[in-house]
């Protein structure tokens, strides 16, 4: 009987752990994927727009140099970030919003090397999605360590994120989608993957997920 009454109060407790943690840190444990979700990541404090962390080795959110400023950052503040990420191991900074002609993605180029972190640049828009090649790059960056980001961390980045749940965490294409959309659980706080038209190209990416590694 003492056994028994003890094993209940072990249920009892694991209960009030997961609760606890569940408030503390906004998490999905029971999918084999965990993504922490900080808070003042609007892009002007410790954190970039946005930011969350998956499984412990791949980050995600905005652009370093914050949307909500026009990407307005100094070039301190993107250096912060950058050491920051590192010390959280990143290796890879993977930049998807990379438009034909701009100022911003040369000098983020030029703010990784002088901290020694790769940088990878692929074009990713409602109308151009990785291909086999890429999306294998990625994955792979991912597993080492990377901060993959779009301008602001929800439609592009969130369609990496769900390839990512699909290839790694078996998720069927319906899930994969609930996590990345608004409220789901690998979203960001400020904002998720949104459920317009424009983005069927991008859910059709990691929902049909034709390709196969």
């Amino acid at each position: 009987m003492s056994k028994l009454l003890q094993t209940k109060k072990n249920q009892v407790f694991f209960r009030l752990f997961l609760l606890l943690i569940s408030f503390v840190f906004p998490i999905n444990l029971f999918a084999g994927s965990v993504c922490v979700k900080y808070d003042k990541v609007n892009g002007n404090g410790d954190f970039p727009f946005n930011f969350r962390v998956i499984d412990n080795k791949f980050c995600a959110g905005g652009t370093l140099f914050n949307p909500i400023t026009k990407q307005g950052n100094s070039k301190l503040k993107v250096l912060d970030h950058l050491r920051m990420l590192k010390k959280m191991g990143v290796k890879t900074i993977i930049t998807l919003n990379v438009p034909l002609t701009d100022k911003v993605t040369p000098l983020l180029s030029e703010l990784c090397e002088q901290e020694a972190l790769e940088h990878i640049k692929i074009r990713m828009t409602a109308n151009e999605i990785p291909n086999e090649h890429q999306t294998q790059l990625i994955m792979d960056r991912i597993e080492n360590g990377a901060y993959v980001h779009c301008m602001w961390g929800c439609d592009r980045t969130g369609a990496i994120i769900a390839m990512y749940l699909r290839l790694k965490h078996n998720y069927s294409g319906e899930d994969a989608y609930k996590a990345v959309i608004k409220g789901g659980s690998h979203s960001g706080k400020m904002g998720g993957f949104k459920e317009i038209a424009s983005n069927n190209k991008l859910i059709r990416y990691f929902w049909n997920n034709g390709i196969q590694f």
